[in-house]
């Protein structure tokens, strides 16, 4: 990746076609270049051969994606990877914009839970495959806000997810899910990376993670988005344009704020 760039990075069965409206509504608004590749396991490309753990995924992305200051924006598993290489290459990080994304479980007892879910999930998919999968994936709760947006945009999200190699996708669940990715906090307060969480107020995991990051790191802030959920990319591109603009050029504030 160029120096000094902004790096988009989607989240699972997502593709870098998720960022597009974002894009366009920051045509000439920042001076960085702008990335966004596929996370590994999606697309056309068969898994990653040689890297099985999440902190491997993240020692690789960070020597072949980071040069320069980078802006990293993530959605969702986009957005844990984003904070991960915060963590792990601070010099190389400028700012991370974290959409809907968690930082870690520190509980034994609700990793181990989360990770069994998420074996069941490759599990899943391998006896059923992509189209059940997916089906079954937009009934999640986490995803009710999003039926109500334009018929068009569900399609075209539909066809992203459904556009992966169904073995490339389990194995993304289990070496990239939420129980098999590390805590950060303790790893992101050391590097010291301003991070702004975006979160939809009706996801309320994903605030109550965001809110205690706030109080766990020296250069963090909540951007609560009203009547919005999990995915602000689709539902609120407009909010997510004007962050990038912002921790582009300035320093995120120790605070939580609602955008209008």
């Amino acid at each position: 990746m160029n120096n000094d760039a902004v790096l988009f990075l989607h989240g699972l069965l997502g593709a870098p076609s998720m960022w597009e409206e974002v894009s366009t509504l920051l045509a000439g608004r920042v001076d960085l270049s702008i990335g966004c590749p596929w996370l590994p396991g999606h697309g056309s490309e068969p898994p990653p051969p040689g890297l099985g753990t999440f902190d491997e995924v993240v020692a690789d992305l960070g020597e072949r994606w980071l040069s320069g200051r980078t802006v990293l924006v993530g959605y969702s598993m986009g957005g844990r990877v984003a904070l991960a290489l915060a963590a792990s290459f601070p010099e190389r990080v400028r700012a991370v914009l974290a959409i809907g994304a968690h930082t870690g479980i520190t509980s034994a007892s609700e990793r181990a839970e989360r990770l069994t879910w998420e074996r069941g999930l490759s599990a899943d998919l391998a006896a059923r495959g992509l189209p059940a999968f997916v089906e079954d994936w937009e009934k999640l709760p986490i995803f009710a806000t999003q039926r109500g947006l334009p018929a068009e945009v569900q399609e075209r999200q539909r066809a992203e997810r459904l556009g992966h190699r169904p073995e490339g996708i389990a194995w993304a669940i289990e070496a990239l899910g939420t129980g098999s990715m590390p805590p950060l906090l303790d790893a992101l307060g050391r590097g010291g990376v301003p991070v702004v969480f975006a979160v939809g107020a009706l996801d309320r995991r994903a605030v109550a993670v965001a809110r205690g990051a706030m109080g766990a790191l020296p250069r963090a802030e909540v951007v609560v988005v009203p009547d919005a959920g999990h995915n602000l990319a689709l539902e609120a591109p407009f909010v997510i344009a004007d962050l990038v603009v912002e921790i582009s050029s300035s320093r995120p504030r120790e605070t939580e704020r609602r955008t209008a």
